[in-house]
């Protein structure tokens, strides 16, 4: 048996149960035609870092601010003009999610969840309820 652990899986590795920090051995008695890559932290980098460049270019053009949190996950901040209502906010917060994931694809061929919200935790939540490829305001 495997004491090697999934870093990561894909969405139709999850179909057959494997999940990330499960046991090799394991997730190939799930799924014996799962193919396993090896790391590429040099292209993990590379995309990371054209991922941030995108968010805070967006950000200083909305006089907001970009966390990351890990290669593949961060919350941005932006400060939006009063609108007319809430859904003035929402409509431009939308427009704005939706630039950023066309420019994370065009860019890097990898697609993106936004979630948008008041809070981190709600943004989070959002952000869940539309993987793999979505925008939740």
């Amino acid at each position: 048996t495997s004491t090697s652990e999934c870093a990561t899986c894909n969405y139709h590795a999850r179909k057959f149960g494997i999940k990330k920090g499960m046991f090799l051995g394991r997730a190939r008695q799930l799924c014996p035609e799962l193919i396993v890559l090896q790391y590429d932290f040099a292209g993990y980098e590379e995309v990371s870092e054209q991922v941030l460049s995108i968010l805070h270019r967006i950000a200083a053009e909305n006089d907001g601010c970009v966390e990351a949190v890990s290669c593949d996950e961060a919350y941005m901040e932006l400060y939006l003009p009063d609108e007319a209502n809430d859904s003035g906010y929402s409509r431009r917060a939308g427009e704005i999610a939706e630039t950023v994931r066309k420019e994370i694809f065009d860019t890097t061929q990898c697609t993106a969840s936004i979630g948008v919200a008041a809070n981190k935790f709600l943004a989070k939540v959002g952000t869940d309820k539309v993987k793999p490829n979505g925008t939740y305001v």
